[in-house]
């Protein structure tokens, strides 16, 4: 799966689904492939975590990860 596939699916699933998406962010951070994905992510992050979930410290820990990948 390409990282636009996996983004375009979180989306879809993230409203009826949302810890579903939570737990696959992981894949999500192994298909980045460029500096524009992690703002894309980033985004997805920040919305299912805080927004649908409530996980606001898990949030801010995968948003903290996101600095440690090649393309940042």
């Amino acid at each position: 799966m390409k990282f636009k596939q996996y983004i375009d699916k979180a989306w879809d699933d993230h409203a009826t689904d949302a810890k579903s998406v939570f737990n696959g962010l992981g894949e999500g951070e192994k298909l980045i492939v460029s500096n524009e994905n992690i703002s894309v992510l980033a985004r997805l992050i920040a919305h299912v975590c805080g927004d649908h979930l409530g996980l606001w410290d898990a949030g801010i820990e995968k948003l903290q990860k996101l600095k440690l990948n090649t393309h940042y």
